[in-house]
């Protein structure tokens, strides 16, 4: 359930390809209308996404 006084709403998504050890893959990723959202593990405007592995790994320590 979204908050009352909550101004910023999700407004769809884009797509984008990035480059992997095992080649391209091709993500969706999702949009607000304020542009506030900053993924973590691909941040905006990046395309090479290498030690992909040692990353998945980074998170799952961190729980």
């Amino acid at each position: 359930m979204r908050p009352e006084d909550a101004t910023n709403h999700r407004n769809g998504k884009s797509g984008k390809t990035v480059l992997t050890d095992d080649g391209p893959l091709r993500l969706e990723i999702p949009r607000d209308r304020d542009g506030s959202f900053a993924p973590i593990p691909i941040p905006k405007h990046e395309r090479c996404f290498t030690g992909f592995d040692d990353k998945i790994i980074a998170m799952y320590a961190r729980c």
